[in-house]
């Protein structure tokens, strides 16, 4: 009873005497001390659920937070590729013997079956992040996430259409090269 009034706080009701020196203790002044320990005991639990949906809510946040990294970088990492690549093609040398342009044909054929399909891949597994992004955005009812301008899914997409647009212009000088040097 003492431990109870100095650290929770319940008032002290009874005394041991009371319980232990009658055959039945007074049934309502027991029932009062066990409400009012179970009213603090109840008021802990609560604190303890509210910490754990904190603990969620932190958890949710932080893990959403670093899914909105990862996409970030990823797709800056992709478009870094694609401006790379778009200055980088036409400046390819076409060749000036059969061999040569043959050669410089094979290796960007080569460049675009292994290279641009891994950056392909990429960039589908980037619209698959950011819809598991909105999803978990939407099951805690929080705003919806806006990538940077020139890092959404359409403006990456536009960039990589421009870049295929390039190397088809490429691929039809080396054929041209070829069909001159025949």
């Amino acid at each position: 009873f003492d431990v109870a009034e100095k650290h929770l706080g319940v008032n002290k009701l009874l005394d041991t005497e009371d319980l232990v020196n009658m055959p039945k203790p007074d049934e309502r002044s027991v029932m009062t001390y066990c409400a009012a320990l179970y009213t603090v005991f109840s008021k802990f639990d609560k604190i303890e659920t509210a910490g754990r949906r904190l603990a969620k809510y932190v958890g949710f946040i932080k893990v959403t937070n670093q899914m909105i990294h990862d996409y970030e970088k990823r797709a800056t990492a992709l478009d870094d590729f694609m401006k790379k690549k778009k200055q980088e093609i036409p400046t390819l040398p076409l060749g000036d013997t059969y061999q040569s342009t043959k050669g410089n044909r094979a290796k960007f054929v080569d460049y675009r079956k292994n290279e641009k399909r891994k950056w392909i891949g990429e960039q589908q597994n980037l619209v698959t992040l950011l819809g598991n992004i909105q999803s978990k955005l939407k099951s805690m009812n929080r705003d919806a996430y806006v990538p940077p301008e020139h890092l959404t899914t359409q403006a990456l997409d536009d960039k990589m259409e421009e870049l295929t647009q390039v190397e088809r212009d490429y691929i039809i000088q080396l054929n041209k090269t070829l069909k001159d040097i025949l």
